[in-house]
């Protein structure tokens, strides 16, 4: 199997680099790239919204040169600790994704190039990588809280009702 970086360098031989943006001193401001959620400095990286990789590695045609671009619209910037909550908000539409890439896949050939039952509709994984950057646009905006119902809360709500069934019950002798 390929590693992240095998596939990287694969790509920019077959798509290029991204062309580099033209060099002005005067523009230049230094400040540390912060997380996009927190404000966080901490080993933050940019993240590809719509998981660009896992799609590239599946439509290799589509979605290599996109990932490689790091297009402004794609990408996040985020911290440690954020990158990984975004990529457990991801977990259920991965699992969806996932089934159905299973579903189209047949083997893998000699070079570790996916041989397909039938090809990954280019619609359809369009439609998974506009579910994630949704998903990672409004966990952005606040607007993903934590679930309320914790188990933390469930378990003293539980107590709660054990001490109060206590209480009756040495009344009621």
């Amino acid at each position: 199997m390929r590693s992240w970086k095998d596939y990287v360098i694969r790509w920019r031989k077959l798509y290029g680099q991204p062309s580099p943006k033209v060099y002005n001193p005067c523009g230049v401001k230094v400040s540390p790239l912060r997380c996009g959620k927190c404000s966080s400095t901490w080993k933050v990286t940019r993240h590809h919204k719509g998981h660009e990789f896992y799609l590239a590695v599946v439509d290799e045609a589509t979605y290599a040169a996109r990932y490689i671009q790091f297009r402004p619209e794609d990408i996040v910037p985020l911290c440690g600790r954020c990158h990984d909550k975004v990529h457990r908000l991801y977990m259920p539409i991965m699992s969806e994704l996932r089934m159905y890439i299973e579903a189209c896949f047949k083997c893998l050939d000699a070079d570790d190039n996916p041989v397909w039952e039938y090809k990954p509709s280019v619609a359809v994984l369009e439609s998974y990588r506009k579910r994630m950057i949704s998903k990672c646009d409004r966990w952005l905006k606040g607007k993903i809280k934590k679930p309320t119902h914790s188990r933390k809360k469930k378990l003293s709500r539980k107590r709660k009702v054990q001490n109060e069934n206590t209480k009756f019950n040495r009344f009621s002798h």
